[in-house]
């Protein structure tokens, strides 16, 4: 891949479990996917809300929800997703 991806935390979120720390970010991508996605163009400026569980002070599990139609509206005509 080829181009920008450019990743951004908004804010980090601590609940009642400090186990458990949920991320709001956002991003800015703009590639050239390569061969292996079809020389396909993407951009996309995408919102995220991530979950980040921990034990030990090591991550256990991790969890990212986006809007899909979203990606799809932005997405080039001849992205790799949507569009």
């Amino acid at each position: 891949m080829e181009g920008r991806f450019d990743w951004f935390v908004d804010e980090f979120v601590v609940g009642e479990n400090p186990d458990t720390i949920v991320v709001r970010s956002h991003s800015a991508i703009d590639i050239g996917a390569g061969a292996t996605w079809g020389n396909k163009h993407v951009q996309y400026d995408g919102r995220y809300v991530q979950f980040f569980r921990f034990v030990a002070g090591k991550v256990t599990s991790f969890e990212e929800y986006y809007d899909t139609a979203a990606l799809d509206d932005t997405a080039a005509p001849d992205a790799a997703y949507g569009g």
